[in-house]
């Protein structure tokens, strides 16, 4: 719900119908409430009233433990004190047993000594059983049933309360009527009804006395404000201000607003002619400043010529530097690749002199090796000779003893041939050693000479190493220098480009310029019109 949409009249008559609502809840809930509540109060009095009649039972009997009465006599003191107990009036007591059989009924004598099991109430309810299980089950509690009053046969509703005396199987019970309740609770419901009627009366008087006190002044201002904007423009008129609450505070400020308004629009129309004659002047102002714009704008034309062409070649520098950055480069990676070979070469070749001197080595080992079996093989020789001389002196001795040294002169003769086969096998063997020497010797010079020139072949491999690395200094000292050209031309470009954004925003100004010129020639023409305006508008207040 949108309250904006209610005037203050329907607002304030909407927070008393929600008052009254509230009200009239609060009556529907509370006589609920009072309804339970009366019912708790009449069956705390009844329960409270039997406890009276349970302790005169209670007394007597306590006489008949002390010797003091007999039993027959305490039960008839107590029946005759309860017969004749009253409470709210005509309200009675009643004994029975646990049988049942009524001991005493004061309203209804003939009930005495009466078996009561089977009677029944116009519902069906075993009356006097319920009272019985009743005191079986809790020893006292409530029954609800129908019940006539005295002097009527007609059964109306009832509530009795009863309690079990166990030394003597009694049961004391006592009721009320339920009319009884009811009728306490009309009374005190009409009496809450016409509390409500009296304050909802005084709650709608309030309303309207307050809402009147709300509702006028505004309407006042309202009417006020109203011929201010759509009468006379009357700013002299003044509001009624009465008391120190929200709405004289209103009055106040609606007169001090009209005040501040009145002195406001006196000024407004002093200055509007002011208005109209700056508005003139401004005209010519605008038309000057025009032609001048027309002019700068022209020079700053001429200077982006030239910026442009200044841009144009600035490119084309640094387009060619980016060229040359490249070929440098790829100059530079070639040197790079031949130093990677030259070192790689250079590797190769101490490889290979490495190898060369480990076969020279090997191949001088080899020489010493066969000098040294020279050596044996003269001394081998030289045993041969000797034992063959040996032999042939043991062959000569050997004859000359005849048949006795025979034997001895063949051994001697095959002594003799081992020695001369020995010394052949020498010979042999000599010169396949002189041999092997006499190609260990050639075999070592190419060695030596291989070993020199892998040597110098290592020395220029160096040397061309080092020519590499001063051609890679040299490219990257032009590398360098090229990145340094590269830099500047890029920040040449920037420069350029910065003074061409410069002389384009100077151009964009001037434009904007312009047409702010031709927007103020409009605007101090369209002031006048407006000023010429405002001063008919101020003339329809009454200052």
């Amino acid at each position: 719900m949108n309250l904006n949409k209610l005037t203050i009249a329907q607002r304030i008559w909407s927070l008393t119908i929600v008052a009254v609502c509230i009200i009239l809840a609060k009556l529907a809930f509370g006589l609920v409430d009072v309804k339970h509540q009366l019912t708790e109060d009449y069956k705390h009095r009844l329960s409270s009233v039997i406890d009276v009649a349970h302790s005169i039972v209670a007394t007597q009997h306590r006489l008949v433990t002390e010797g003091k009465l007999s039993t027959e006599q305490a039960q008839k003191n107590a029946l005759k004190t309860i017969q004749g107990m009253r409470f709210q009036g005509n309200e009675y007591f009643w004994v029975n047993d646990m049988q049942p059989v009524m001991l005493m009924h004061p309203i209804k004598p003939s009930l005495n000594q009466k078996h009561l099991g089977k009677l029944e109430d116009p519902n069906g309810k075993q009356i006097f059983n319920e009272f019985v299980k009743t005191v079986q089950q809790s020893g006292q509690g409530y029954v609800d049933y129908y019940w006539p009053r005295a002097g009527s046969d007609t059964p109306v509703p009832k509530i009795s309360y009863v309690k079990g005396f166990q030394p003597w199987g009694w049961i004391v019970g006592s009721g009320i009527y339920v009319d009884d309740i009811e009728e306490t609770y009309a009374a005190e419901r009409n009496r809450q009804v016409v509390v409500i009627i009296v304050a909802i009366i005084v709650l709608l008087a309030a309303s309207i006395f307050i809402g009147r006190s709300i509702i006028i002044p505004l309407q006042q201002a309202k009417d006020a404000m109203d011929d201010i904007a759509q009468g006379e423009g009357d700013l002299t008129v003044k509001l009624q201000v009465n008391g120190e609450d929200e709405l004289a505070e209103l009055s106040r400020s609606f007169n001090t607003f009209v005040e501040k308004i009145r002195v406001v629009i006196s000024k407004v129309n002093d200055f509007g002619g002011e208005l109209s004659h700056s508005s003139a002047g401004l005209t010519g102002v605008a038309a000057n400043s025009r032609s001048q714009i027309d002019h700068s704008q022209n020079e700053v034309d001429q200077v982006a010529t030239a910026i442009t062409e200044l841009s144009s070649t600035v490119n084309e520098v640094a387009g060619n530097a980016d060229n040359a950055s490249q070929i440098v480069q790829q100059v530079n990676d070639q040197a790079s690749s031949g130093q990677a070979e030259v070192t790689r070469s250079i590797n190769s070749m101490l490889e290979v002199a490495n190898v060369i001197e480990q076969a020279s080595d090997s191949v001088n080992e080899l020489e010493s090796n066969a000098q040294n079996i020279g050596n044996i093989v003269v001394v081998i020789k030289s045993i041969a000779e000797q034992t063959n001389l040996l032999a042939l002196n043991a062959a000569i001795e050997a004859a000359r003893a005849g048949d006795q040294g025979r034997g001895f002169a063949v051994v001697a003769d095959e002594v003799r041939v081992l020695a001369q086969r020995t010394q052949e096998s020498t010979t042999e063997i000599e010169q396949m050693i002189e041999s092997l020497q006499s190609g260990s010797q050639s075999f070592v010079n190419v060695i030596d000479n291989g070993k020199s020139l892998a040597e110098r072949g290592v020395e220029q491999s160096q040397k061309s190493g080092e020519a590499f690395e001063h051609i890679a200094e040299q490219i990257q000292q032009i590398v360098d220098m090229n990145a340094q050209v590269a830099a500047a031309t890029q920040e040449q470009r920037v420069v350029v480009d910065g003074l061409s954004n410069n002389v384009n925003s100077i151009h964009e100004a001037f434009g904007a310029s312009l047409n702010d010129s031709i927007s103020i020639a409009s605007s101090s023409q369209q002031l006048d019109a407006l000023a010429n305006e405002l001063s008919e508008l101020l003339a329809q207040f009454k200052t």
